[in-house]
Parts: C-alpha cells; sequence; structure tokens
C-alpha cells in the first residue's frame, strides 16, 4: 500500500462499485431488492467501521496496522461481493 490517502480512497472506490452492483440486481431482480439493501448496508457498516479504525497499539507500526486493516476490509468486501454475485445467478 503506497499510502494512507490512497487506502481511503479505495475503501469509497469499492463502496461504490459495490452500491451500483446493488442497484443492478435491485432494477433487474425486483424480488431480489431488500437483499441487495441488506448486502449494501453490511458494505457500508464495514466501511465506515474501517474508517473509524485508529492504531491504539503502540508497538505495532503504523505500515503493519494499516497493511491488517487493508486485508480485513477486503476479506469482508469479497464475502459481500461472493454474495452479490449469488444474487445474479440465483
Amino acid at each position: 500500500m503506497a499510502n494512507i490517502r490512497t487506502f481511503k480512497k479505495e475503501l469509497y472506490m469499492v463502496l461504490e462499485i459495490i452500491a451500483e452492483e446493488c442497484l443492478i440486481v435491485r432494477d433487474l431482480h425486483p424480488e431480489k431488492a431488500e437483499k441487495a439493501e441488506k448486502l449494501f448496508e453490511e458494505a457500508l457498516e464495514l466501511y465506515y467501521e474501517t474508517r473509524s479504525k485508529k492504531n491504539t497499539d503502540a508497538s505495532k507500526s503504523q505500515k503493519k496496522f494499516y497493511a491488517d486493516l487493508r486485508n480485513s476490509y477486503l476479506e469482508g468486501i469479497f464475502a459481500v461481493l461472493k454474495n452479490i454475485e449469488a444474487l445474479h445467478t440465483a
């Protein structure tokens, strides 16, 4: 990861992509709109949770903290994307 600013931009960009996917599911499959909205809310919660975390552990370097935070965020987002993909195919 290059820097914190880039990480924050990546967080927002991924959230936009998920919002678009949820809107597509809602428009193409109106019966799945509620599930798509719940997935978006889950992604939004993960976004806010990630943005609000601070490095409170003095023994952990900033670089290590943000690398771990990024990996944790991506793990959660990939789970949401997998669920959105399942809505498209089901």
